[in-house]
């Protein structure tokens, strides 16, 4: 294994220091039954209340209405939410980030079967987090991913979560920016959910949804090799051979490698960039070795649910730790450009966090 002064993580930009702030607020939970979705205003009523010292400090405050189309809220001072820098894919793993990843994948909800549930939490993200975070896309997007939530809701059936998530490009950058940043959120221990309404109902949507990929049985889980195109320069920074890196966000990939390299912009036959890229941008294949260690589900297979199927298309899931196995530059013909590529094997976060001397 490589030193850890070698995979030492590395963030794009720290957090500002947390604000203090007095808050009062009430959130009413949403339930469901098996016939029809409804509010219970008795049992799932909760209050959440949030109190420090500064009454002085922004802060948001939410309720959220059974029958209101948008959710008012607003963010803390510290919290980088919503701001649209761009995210990584992974973070380089040490103890915290480990910690992390472990943290993430225990507070995910399992399923059995359960429709009741399975309804509840399509009703609440549809309510919570929908509301809150498709009002940059378009109106005719919002409306389709909208849909295909009401007929998951409706069939009991999760595989149209998966089509909302293949059909906008929008709503699938949306959803895997905010798991990359609620992971910095948490590795920095910057603003809290209790105290920071943007991430509050950020980081329940999109563990609600994780939970449903990582355990609903309707899915086809995968296991074997996968492939990955990009054409990005921040995905190198920190990676040697033997370093270790965790899943921040859904990453698609494709039984094909020669659909991944559609995304490089790389024409393997003729060995050759099809577009120029920016000053420090690079084609990157990534090669995954599924072994979903423990029986523990780390890629479904949805090709044959995909908007896309072409892309023979598999969704490997967050919070899953992998070893760089192995890192080769290829100079292109021309001598301008290079390729870059990356083979990941996963590995088993529990023995992992031993090397690392996690107790």
């Amino acid at each position: 294994m490589a030193s850890r002064n070698h995979c030492q993580h590395s963030l794009e930009a720290s957090l500002h220091d947390s604000t203090h702030h007095r808050v009062y607020q009430v959130e009413t939970q949403l339930s469901t039954n098996e016939e029809n979705t409804t509010t219970d205003t008795h049992e799932s009523h909760r209050t959440r209340v949030v109190y420090s010292s500064d009454i002085s400090s922004s802060v948001a405050s939410s309720i959220i209405f059974p029958n209101a189309d948008t959710l008012v809220t607003t963010k803390c001072g510290s919290c980088d939410l919503l701001d649209e820098r761009g995210h990584y894919d992974w973070e380089l793993v040490n103890a915290n980030v480990l910690q992390t990843a472990l943290n993430f994948k225990e507070e995910l909800i399992s399923w059995h079967n359960d429709n009741k549930k399975l309804k509840k939490q399509i009703y609440t993200i549809s309510k919570g987090y929908l509301t809150l975070r498709l009002n940059r896309i378009s109106k005719t997007e919002i409306t389709t991913i909208r849909n295909f939530f009401e007929k998951a809701m409706q069939e009991c059936d999760p595989i149209y979560i998966v089509k909302a998530y293949s059909v906008s490009q929008d709503f699938s950058s949306v959803l895997n920016k905010d798991m990359a940043r609620i992971v910095l959120h948490d590795i920095e221990k910057g603003c809290s959910k209790f105290s920071c309404d943007t991430l509050y109902t950020a980081q329940d949507g999109t563990k609600s949804i994780a939970s449903i990929f990582f355990y609903h049985p309707r899915f086809i889980t995968h296991q074997g090799t996968v492939y990955r195109g990009l054409f990005d320069s921040r995905a190198l920074r920190n990676i040697q051979v033997n370093c270790y890196i965790m899943t921040n966000t859904f990453l698609s990939t494709s039984k094909r490698p020669e659909v991944a390299d559609t995304f490089a912009a790389y024409d393997r036959d003729m060995q050759k960039l099809d577009k120029e890229g920016k000053a420090g941008e690079v084609s990157i294949g990534c090669t995954y070795i599924i072994k979903n260690i423990n029986g523990n589900r780390r890629a479904i297979d949805i090709s044959g649910i995909s908007e896309h199927p072409h892309e023979e298309e598999v969704l490997l899931l967050p919070y899953s730790v992998f070893r760089v196995t192995k890192i080769e530059t290829i100079e292109l013909p021309n001598n301008k450009e290079k390729r870059i590529e990356i083979e990941f094997e996963e590995c088993d976060p529990a023995q992992l966090r031993t090397s690392l001397n996690y107790q």
